[in-house]
């Protein structure tokens, strides 16, 4: 089985470009569509929050369906230790 948490030689700069290219793009094809008329409701955070409980109600259908469940617990791992270092950083 391959380690996931090896580091792989060149990828910090690969994803530091992809993160930041995917951010501008999503603010570009964001005013594209809304030339086009769509209409952009920003979320409170009671409306995040219902969007997050959505997407954990879908968990149970990933994990081990449409995601091997080891990678999808490795994946939740990460994202709560990620989580947790950001809530710490302020």
């Amino acid at each position: 089985m391959t380690d996931l948490t090896a580091p792989v030689p060149g990828l910090r700069p690969l994803s530091l470009r992809l993160r930041e290219e995917t951010r501008r793009r999503g603010s570009e094809d964001l005013e594209a569509m809304r030339s086009r008329g769509l209409n952009v409701i920003p979320l409170d955070a009671a409306g995040v929050e219902l969007w997050r409980q959505a997407a954990e109600g879908a968990y149970p259908r990933v994990r081990g369906g449409f995601t091997p469940a080891d990678a999808f617990d490795r994946a939740m791992a990460i994202r709560d230790e990620y989580r947790g270092k950001a809530a710490a950083q302020r």
